[in-house]
Parts: C-alpha cells; sequence; structure tokens
C-alpha cells in the first residue's frame, strides 16, 4: 500500500523522506535546503553592456566581458567560500566604475563605512538620539522637500569640482546624498533609540 504526501497528495514511494513533487517532510529528516543562488549572471551582463554603449573600445571591452565570464564560473567553484560565492556578480560593478575611469580607493572606503554602520548600527543609532528629537518635530513633508534639495545642492557642488574624475566624484555625490536624505527621512524604531 502506498503513502500519499500529506501537503500536496502526490503519491510517495517506500522509504522516502521527502516528497519529491512539493519537498514537504514525509520522514524524520527535515527538507533540504535549496542552495543559495545569490545574484544572477544579469548582474555581469547588463554593466558589461552599458560600459560597451559608453566607451565602445573593443580591447577593454573584451577584457572586462574575460572578467565577467571569470566571476561567472569562479562562482561555481567549490574552492571559493560559499559565504562569497552569492556575491561575486557584484564585482563586475566594480569593474565597469574603474575601467570607466572612477577610484577604486573611494569604492573601497564607502563599502568599508558601510559594513561599520551596519556593524555598529544600534550604538550609532543611540548616539544619534538628539538628531532624531530634532526630526521628529520637522514635518514630514518638509524633510523630504529638504532632502529634495540638500540633494540636489550636493550633486552640483561635486559636479562643478569633478574635473576628469567624473565618475569618482557621481559616485561620491549618491553616497552623500543618500546619507542626508536617509537621516532625513528615516525613522529609527523605538526598541533601538535610547530613552528620551
Amino acid at each position: 500500500m502506498s503513502a500519499n504526501c500529506p501537503s500536496c497528495g502526490a503519491a510517495l514511494r517506500p522509504g522516502v523522506k521527502n516528497c519529491t513533487q512539493c519537498g514537504a517532510q514525509v520522514g524524520g529528516q527535515p527538507a533540504p535546503r535549496a542552495p543559495r543562488r545569490g545574484f544572477s549572471i544579469w548582474w555581469v551582463i547588463i554593466p558589461t553592456l552599458l560600459y560597451a554603449y559608453l566607451s565602445r573600445d573593443l580591447v577593454r571591452i573584451a577584457i572586462l566581458a574575460a572578467i565577467g565570464v571569470g566571476l561567472v564560473l569562479a562562482q561555481r567553484r567549490p574552492e571559493v567560500p560559499a559565504s562569497i560565492r552569492p556575491y561575486l556578480p557584484l564585482l563586475q560593478l566594480l569593474m565597469v566604475f574603474i575601467f570607466l575611469g572612477g577610484n577604486p580607493i573611494v569604492v573601497v572606503l564607502v563599502a568599508a563605512a558601510v559594513v561599520a554602520v551596519a556593524w555598529q548600527s544600534k550604538p550609532l543609532v543611540r548616539a544619534l538620539e538628539p538628531w532624531w528629537q530634532i526630526q521628529q518635530r520637522i514635518p514630514s513633508i518638509l524633510r523630504r522637500v529638504i532632502g529634495f534639495l540638500l540633494a540636489l545642492v550636493i550633486g552640483y557642488y561635486f559636479g562643478r569640482r569633478a574635473g576628469g574624475n567624473e565618475w569618482t566624484y557621481t559616485f561620491i555625490s549618491m553616497v552623500c546624498s543618500t546619507v542626508v536624505v536617509l537621516l532625513l527621512t528615516f525613522k529609527p524604531p523605538a526598541a533601538l533609540r535610547r530613552p528620551a
């Protein structure tokens, strides 16, 4: 007598631990987790195509495409740590930025700052309590308008000083504008804030 899956009703073979149709647990072991896929190949293809459109330099396009193929192949290699593999396609964005003339040191510094903020987010939110007190006194619509205007001013400021480093200054401008807008519009949960 064959058993049926309690989830989907599919017929089960004897000794099977998980349903072959829906993956539900039917034996003593939990269903195996699907491996994390991570960022898709489109994170390699689209930046490469954008670079090809912007530069039209066949040698550099070929080099960038080869780097992209290398990143995709590295994602499948067992020697590459599993914790890093899903994020490898993001390196193509960094390569495109560098090929366009961007400064990689700026990207590394910003990435390090993002990691530090994520790592110390709770103490940072508590340290900004005086700002959160001021922020909640400003009407929401006014904060959004101020954030938009400040982003324009920051973009104009860095745009005027680019002088041949447009990609680096654009990146710095975007980072600064994002920080300003977040400080004006983000409201941290009460559990993260220190009591007033």
